[in-house]
């Protein structure tokens, strides 16, 4: 029982692996994740006040142009004056494996590139390795370990240059709850029949109490339309929903 294991990149390069299924791939495909049907090559995102506001009172927040296979190869992101504040650019191998992403800051009077890589992927094509850079300098590493059956049972993130966390994973349940446990914290998937995330929560071991806490909904044709986030079990801190019109195409998406 093969599962996937995304890789996210935040800000300064800081790792996270989660446990998500359907594909080991770096998780770029913006068109997979909010349901976008055809061969789109690019998307604009924009601020409204109001639903069909006229394009000269929107504002642009984002664009993303993508490869016919749906993989995002370049993304760019502005601030409520337009400026241009961020810029990536993604490269894939001939097999359509991500292999490098440069991200570029920008700032008043200067701007930051950074670079984040795939080192190698094993036969099963799970990534094994993974580097970060700032400048030319290697500020991260990670290295996983998968089992026979492509199941990821421990992966080792090097936060340059001298501490480093080791996560192990446990399987429970056939498989529908996992376990991530470094000597900080613990992180819980669980999932239902289908295979779709459906909660995860992280526990502090020092504070012995849980730091966050997501709950995930989805409709009859599996589209996902309700995530929730709930702090310490209590406070709903927000959720957000979307919808979907008879042929799967989102048409909403709101934050609350």
């Amino acid at each position: 029982m093969k599962r996937a294991y995304l890789i996210s990149l935040f800000l300064v390069f800081t790792f996270t692996l989660s446990a998500q299924k359907g594909g080991n791939r770096i998780d770029d495909n913006y068109l997979k994740k909010n349901n976008t049907k055809g061969k789109v090559k690019k998307v604009s995102e924009y601020r409204c006040s109001k639903p069909n506001e006229s394009k000269t009172n929107r504002r642009l927040l984002s664009s993303h142009i993508f490869s016919m296979s749906g993989d995002i190869l370049e993304q760019e992101f502005f601030n409520d004056s337009g400026g241009n504040t961020r810029k990536e650019i993604y490269n894939y191998d001939t097999k359509g494996n991500f292999v490098s992403r440069y991200t570029y800051w920008f700032y008043v009077d200067f701007k930051m590139c950074f670079k984040d890589s795939v080192l190698s992927y094993d036969n099963r094509g799970n990534v094994t390795a993974y580097v970060a850079y700032e400048g030319d300098s290697i500020t991260n590493k990670i290295t996983m370990e998968f089992d026979n059956l492509g199941n990821i049972i421990e992966h080792v993130n090097y936060e340059l240059p001298k501490d480093t966390i080791r996560y192990k994973y446990t399987y429970l349940n056939k498989g529908k709850t996992i376990l991530c446990q470094s000597f900080r914290m613990k992180h819980t998937s669980l999932y239902d029949n289908k295979s779709r995330l459906i909660e995860y929560s992280v526990f502090d071991l020092s504070a012995k109490e849980i730091t966050s806490h997501y709950k995930y909904l989805y409709d009859k044709k599996g589209n996902l339309i309700e995530e929730k986030n709930l702090m310490n079990l209590k406070n709903i801190e927000r959720w957000q929903y979307s919808n979907y019109d008879k042929n799967g195409k989102l048409v909403k998406t709101g934050i609350h």
